[in-house]
């Protein structure tokens, strides 16, 4: 249940949620805008070890729950401002994932087959979108992750495959 307007959302849930606000300043699609936004922090995410980026994945996942579950009385169940589940997705996109050259253009493509499978839904994540609360909220988009992280696994080996 959403909250009156006069009851402010504390700043630092709203900013965690909406990844500092971008997911309320996108003028149209704010999941994907905050995806788009997220490439350059991923491009620095894969130099880092896979301990260290799997410590990110559990931090942004158990924050995203508990911020995305106080978010919703503000912004609603699943709010489209609430794009912090796009951000642990986009981790679980890239994680031990090695790009080659030309690595803008990998990181157009896991972003890619990230948005499709989060728009998509594919089971389980369809289903795990109706989980209550923050878990709805952040599980999908963490299975899209998977997704995503497999379908990129497999479109660099066919690109290595082909020669290209």
């Amino acid at each position: 249940m959403k909250r009156s307007p006069k009851t402010p959302m504390p700043l630092g849930i709203r900013l965690l949620a909406s990844f500092g606000l971008i997911g309320e300043a996108a003028p149209i699609a704010p999941a994907t805008f905050a995806s788009f936004a997220l490439l350059p922090v991923i491009y620095l995410f894969l130099g880092w070890s896979l301990p260290l980026q799997l410590a990110i994945i559990v931090a942004v996942s158990v924050l995203g729950i508990w911020v995305s579950t106080k978010a919703e009385d503000y912004y609603g169940h699943d709010g489209s401002a609430i794009v912090i589940d796009e951000v642990a997705g986009m981790f679980v996109t890239f994680c031990a994932i090695t790009l080659v050259s030309p690595t803008w253009v990998w990181l157009i493509v896991g972003f890619l087959w990230f948005r499709l499978f989060d728009i998509v839904k594919p089971f389980p994540a369809g289903r795990a979108q109706n989980l209550p609360k923050g878990y709805g909220v952040m599980l999908d988009d963490l299975f899209a992750g998977v997704y995503a992280n497999i379908a990129l696994r497999l479109s660099m080996e066919l690109a290595a495959r082909l020669g290209w």
